[in-house]
């Protein structure tokens, strides 16, 4: 009898136990403050490698009124997302959410869309043209910048707004051996390096659209005697650790992928011109230096051409092939 007694109490006792466990779910914290959210509501759901996690409505609160703080508008992202590759490169963006955006979607989908962008280091800024200027973390090469990509684009829905011509998703190029000594050399020869590439891009309207998504604006312009600190100019000097190319707009995954090589691809032959523009320096001087660096100028300035027509002639093809 007794034994009977302790078994009915131990049923009675497990059956407690397991009751209180399903009901003592752990109540989530905010992926950004680290603050319990336990009202349902204040919970905005952010896709996480671990799973689904959330952001509290103040912490999304916070990201929309960086949105309206001209502030955050030069704020840079020095944040790096991976490690860095044995080839040097660097790529960041600024991937410009127009204003329509803010009226397609509720504020439910702002919110998510702020919330995940954050949760994967692209903080929100300030741009007064734009609802939303996004600036990524600093990326080491190609692979890890395409794996968020894709994510974010699906997320922005980008295909339902890419008609618009009023953003645009600056690329910005670096190598751990570029620097201020390097840009200014690029800076001193940029009528030479970059005129004939702008020159055939004007010609090229077409293939233009096709790898960048877009023609020159007033904010992605041609040098047209400007200073060579310019902001606007298409091809950016303004930087000492990278150069911004500012004519892309991301239309979707493939063409955003192949405006960033070839970017990449630009970036690399004024970085090896500078390169030689040093080693000229170490043997040679006067006159005899100063032929040596233009007619490296001259060739470098060949190679851009070459490099712009074979992606054209491939954007074109694929639009073709697409429409």
């Amino acid at each position: 009898m007794m034994t009977e007694v302790i078994d009915a109490h131990s049923k009675i006792t497990n059956l407690s136990h397991k009751r209180k466990g399903k009901n003592t779910m752990k109540t989530p914290k905010c992926l950004k403050c680290g603050n319990e959210i336990p009202n349902k509501n204040d919970r905005i759901l952010v896709n996480h490698p671990t799973g689904d996690r959330y952001y509290c409505r103040e912490c999304v609160r916070a990201l929309h009124e960086r949105l309206t703080s001209a502030r955050t508008y030069s704020e840079e992202n020095g944040k790096f997302q991976s490690k860095p590759t044995a080839q040097g490169y660097t790529i960041s963006k600024e991937f410009e959410i127009p204003t329509r955006v803010q009226y397609m979607f509720d504020r439910a989908k702002l919110d998510m869309i702020l919330a995940n962008m954050d949760a994967k280091g692209w903080i929100p800024t300030h741009d007064c043209t734009v609802w939303a200027e996004c600036k990524s973390p600093i990326y080491h090469g190609l692979q890890s910048y395409n794996k968020d990509i894709k994510t974010i684009a699906k997320l922005l829905e980008v295909e339902r707004w890419s008609h618009d011509d009023s953003y645009g998703t600056h690329t910005n190029i670096g190598h751990t051996d570029f620097n201020e000594a390097r840009m200014e050399t690029i800076r001193k020869w940029r009528e030479t390096l970059i005129t004939p590439l702008q020159n055939t891009i004007k010609n090229d309207r077409d293939g233009c659209i096709a790898i960048y998504g877009r023609y020159f604006t007033d904010y992605a312009d041609t040098m047209s005697g400007s200073p060579a600190h310019d902001h606007c100019c298409f091809i950016n000097l303004q930087h000492s650790r990278w150069i911004e190319f500012r004519l892309n707009k991301f239309i979707s995954v493939e063409q955003d992928n192949r405006a960033t090589k070839m970017s990449i691809e630009i970036f690399d032959h004024l970085l090896n011109f500078s390169r030689k523009v040093d080693a000229n320096r170490a043997c040679l001087n006067g006159s005899a230096l100063a032929d040596a660096n233009r007619k490296e100028a001259e060739k470098t300035a060949k190679k851009l051409v070459k490099v712009w027509e074979t992606y054209s002639a491939e954007a074109r093809q694929a639009s073709e092939m697409t429409a």
